[in-house]
């Protein structure tokens, strides 16, 4: 008897702790958000387990968004859409975040965790979810595997926080939702947020220690020791031999005797030798055989660096490469050379002539001539072939044509352009020959300049709108930059002192060679643009922004709201309405608006009759409230 209840005893103690391994393998959900209703993070009603509670908040101010049903992998079933809790500005790095704080009597008897979540983003919201946790709310260790949104819909996930042992058995746990990743200030939404755990209680006491086991073997032999300190210094060796007496081959500093041809200064193999003077390198003579003073990297054969060389003559049968060359003999300056003279600088003094006699004055890049260095303010500049373009300027070192003048020019003869002349302040002629356009008088006898356009027809003020070619006499001429005269005796004519075009071509203003503003052939003005949308006809497109002080636009008001056939929506309908469209009844969509515009008068007569129904709406509430209140005083005096 006593074997059998001991067998008895034996098998139902085995059987309860199987049971409660059962138990504490099971997985309980905990916290159940559908955010289907609330309206802020501190009204929410999340469905939580017997003794846990639960709250949620946000570093982002509360916004909610079309919500969905929970997916397959839920731990609870959340069967309508509803809403879903949105985050609209998700940029930066884990600097905005959901917080779930979880506490409750019986949140210690929880471990092993696991995370549902429902996520979505727009098309510039945060890519990335980083889950955080942390026991005390302050100090938060990021969690290895992240969430990713979907873009545009709901993105399904489930994360096994098991690992996570530190927030086992704990009285309170906070687990954050951290955004990172947006491309731009776009949003970031979740719903069906879930969270179940073990039921199981706190770790046991340890059990007491068991005794000491036998001796293990000897370990395996330990690394050699460092390395001792060197030793004393041994004693200095022998002195060698002296070497031979140089002193007979040797260069007096005083001068010497007895050379020959064939003695020298210099180098047997292949290193440079050079020559100095207080201590600093002067000559440079390279292995190659080239020739440096004041340089020690000469590029050619006779290099001159930094200081001027002085000759009273040089005939030269190659090239000279100098930056600086100046010849002093005399008043009159001779330079000669049987081929290209080289030079990126001659110097001529003051009041003296320069002559060249070469067959060719030239340089790989431009020719610099100055005059008058002696006075900084009246420095006179020529460039000749100026960054190898073939320009030329007078007056500047940077000539942006073929010929340029900084300054006045006086020609005796003619000039003769064949394709632009550019003027960039004043043009004098003195008198100019043939038929053109007159200035200052009706005189047939005093010619001007003719002015044209592209297509060769000469360009006028307009006579009644007849753009043929005017002729000397008509009163007719160019505008001018810069101003120009009104006839009176045409100034009451609204078709005289006109500019713009005679055909169908629209009329440009341009600066900075960039199109400012066209007024189309079909009168429309357009700005910061040069085409409108096919099918758009507006009189004044600006394609930027517009600032002004007052804007009038007419409209037709909406005063017909307060008639009494108007037919107002009951607030039933309304929220329907409002629900399923996303917008009021009656006003464009978001889409409609990025892609159609909005009409000012249509837009402010829309508003004003939302307005007005408003206004309707909020007087028959306050009637409602009045009976109420009616009925309420009745029951209270009775």
């Amino acid at each position: 008897m006593k074997k059998l209840l001991c067998s008895f005893k034996f098998a139902f103690i085995a059987f309860a702790l199987l049971a409660l391994t059962k138990i504490s393998v099971s997985q309980t959900p905990i916290a159940n958000y559908d955010f289907n209703s609330g309206t802020s993070y501190a009204s929410l009603t999340p469905t939580l387990a017997s003794n846990i509670s639960s709250s949620l908040s946000c570093t982002e101010s509360w916004q909610t968004y079309t919500g969905t049903a929970s997916g397959t992998s839920a731990f609870t079933t959340n069967g309508t859409g509803g809403n879903a809790v949105a985050m609209a500005n998700s940029s930066g790095t884990n600097a905005k975040y959901w917080t779930l704080e979880l506490g409750g009597s019986l949140l210690s008897s929880y471990k092993n965790f696991k995370l549902y979540l429902q996520a979505q983003r727009s098309g510039t919201g945060a890519q990335t979810i980083t889950i955080a946790t942390s026991t005390d709310g302050s100090n938060y260790t990021n969690f290895g595997t992240t969430m990713s949104p979907g873009n545009g819909s709901f993105n399904e996930q489930v994360l096994d926080l098991s690992t996570v042992t530190a927030i086992n058995n704990q009285n309170s746990v906070y687990i954050r939702l951290m955004a990172s990743g947006a491309s731009g200030t776009g949003t970031l939404r979740i719903d069906n947020l879930q969270l179940q755990a073990t039921l199981s209680g706190p770790p046991g006491t340890s059990g007491a220690t068991g005794p000491t086991g036998p001796t293990g073997p000897t370990g395996a032999t330990g690394a050699n020791g460092a390395t001792g300190p060197t030793g004393v210094q041994g004693a200095t060796g022998v002195t060698g031999p002296t070497g031979a007496d140089g002193a007979l081959n040797a260069w007096s500093l005083t001068g010497n005797t007895g050379t020959t041809v064939n003695n020298f200064i210099g180098t047997t193999d292949s290193t440079n030798f050079k020559i100095r003077t207080n201590n600093t390198d002067r000559i440079f003579f390279g292995s190659d055989g080239k020739i440096g003073i004041g340089t020690m990297t000469p590029s050619e054969f006779f290099t001159v660096s930094e200081k001027s060389l002085f000759v009273d003559n040089m005939r030269v049968t190659g090239q000279i490469f100098s930056d600086s060359l100046l010849s002093e003999k005399g008043d009159f300056y001779n330079l000669i050379t049987r081929h290209t003279l080289e030079a990126n600088t001659i110097n001529v003094a003051a009041l003296h002539t320069l002559s060249f006699t070469a067959r060719e004055i030239g340089r790989d890049s431009a020719i610099f001539i100055q005059s008058k260095p002696e006075s900084a303010n009246a420095l006179q500049y020529t460039y000749i072939n100026a960054n190898n373009n073939g320009r030329v300027g007078i007056g500047t070192t940077n000539p942006t044509e073929k010929l340029t003048v900084e300054g006045n020019a006086s020609i005796t003869g003619n000039i003769i352009v064949h394709d632009s002349l550019k003027i960039g302040k004043t043009l004098r002629i003195d008198s100019l020959s043939g038929v053109g356009y007159k200035f200052d008088s009706l005189s047939t006898n005093s010619y001007k300049l003719v002015f044209s356009d592209k297509d060769g027809n000469l360009v006028s003020k307009l006579t009644g709108f007849n753009c043929g070619v005017s002729y000397v006499g008509n009163p007719a001429f160019p505008w001018i930059a810069g101003g120009n005269y009104i006839w009176s005796s045409h100034g009451s004519n609204p078709n005289i002192n006109t500019i713009g075009t005679c055909n169908n071509y629209s009329f440009r203003l341009i600066t900075n060679s960039e199109e400012r503003m066209r007024i189309t052939e079909d009168g429309n003005v357009l700005i910061g643009k040069s085409s409108q949308t096919s099918g758009a006809d507006y009189k004044l497109d600006v394609a930027g922004k517009i600032r002004a002080d007052k804007v009038v636009v007419n409209t037709t008001g909406a005063d017909f709201v307060f008639e009494k056939d108007y037919s107002l929506m009951s607030l039933v309908d309304l929220e329907k309405s409002i629900w399923q469209n996303k917008h009021l009844p009656g006003v464009p969509s978001a889409s409609e608006m990025q892609s159609n515009g909005m009409s000012l008068g249509e837009t402010n007569t829309l508003l004003l009759q939302k307005i007005e129904e408003q206004t309707l709406y909020i007087i028959d509430l306050q009637k409602q409230i009045d009976k109420l209140n009616e009925r309420l005083n009745n029951l209270e005096n009775k």
